[in-house]
């Protein structure tokens, strides 16, 4: 493992330690979004409110970090240890990994606003 590799895993065990578990343990269809959909649903319901909207406060906080980086696809298989090979953006920017992201980040408000209409990530 690189000495960038191992900065990554770092800084996603520090910064958003919830949302680096679920991904690294429960997803493993990162490349396709019908299949993404589908393990994220599952996945879920496994877990508790609270649960969800400590991810959901993580994951909105990723997504404003890298929402002008473009490491992202490197940041995911290092930092979230996503496995498997991300899509080619078709925008022509290295933006899939956020793409993929904010579809975990969706599901979660998603499914924390089925309980509680006004929640908002903190």
């Amino acid at each position: 493992m690189s000495r960038a590799e191992r900065e990554r895993w770092a800084m996603a065990e520090e910064q958003w330690p919830t949302l680096q578990a679920f991904m690294t343990e429960r997803l493993h269809v990162f490349g396709h979004l019908k299949a993404l959909h589908a393990e994220i649903a599952e996945a879920l319901q496994q877990l508790s409110f609270d649960e969800r909207a400590t991810m959901a406060s993580e994951c909105r906080d990723f997504l404003q970090t890298f929402k002008t980086r473009y490491d992202d696809r490197e940041f995911l298989r290092d930092g979230f240890g996503v496995r498997g090979e991300l899509p080619i953006d078709d925008r022509g920017r290295s933006q899939a990994g956020l793409t993929r992201a904010k579809v975990v980040y969706d599901s979660l408000l998603a499914s924390l606003r089925r309980e509680k209409a006004e929640w908002q990530p903190t």
